[in-house]
């Protein structure tokens, strides 16, 4: 759930990491228009057919982004992660307070799609079904952030 909290304060602050979807979806819904997506990023109908997206179409992959926003934001606030292992629940609350307050700060906080592939592509395997669905809204959030103008995510519920 983290995840999804992220993308929308990210999403919702700095807006998509790229615009790669837009210009694809515009083109191919033109009448007349030859244009198709490649299949590594067009959505698909149930997670039985389920496609990760391609790695090279995200700015920074998911590892790397999360150690350069753990990096920046231990030191913009001087505490570190490891910190939290140890804290009380106030202590921990403080610590937790100095990263939010800095999150404006940190550069590129909107490149998720590597992360958010990452982690769809993990639940997509998931034999829980709740599991599968929150792999297609991962997905789903991952296309928003590469310029998708879907707002609904359909595939939500598909029978498999």
């Amino acid at each position: 759930m983290s995840a999804f909290a992220l993308w929308c304060y990210a999403f919702n602050q700095y807006g998509p990491e790229s615009s790669l979807r837009s210009t694809i979806s515009s083109a191919s819904s033109q009448p007349g228009s030859k244009t198709t997506p490649p299949k590594s990023i067009t959505n698909t109908s149930s997670t039985t057919d389920f496609k990760p997206i391609d790695p090279s179409l995200a700015s920074e992959d998911g590892a790397k982004y999360l150690r350069r926003i753990q990096s920046e934001l231990e030191k913009k606030t001087g505490n570190s992660f490891s910190a939290l292992d140890m804290a009380d629940s106030e202590e921990g609350d403080l610590i937790m307070n100095k990263f939010a307050k800095v999150l404006p700060k940190i550069d590129n906080l909107n490149r998720l799609v590597g992360l958010l592939s990452y982690l769809s592509s993990i639940f997509a395997k998931c034999s829980w079904e709740p599991g599968r669905q929150y792999a297609k809204l991962l997905k789903h959030c991952a296309f928003k952030s590469m310029g998708d103008p879907d707002v609904f995510c359909t595939e939500m519920l598909d029978a498999i």
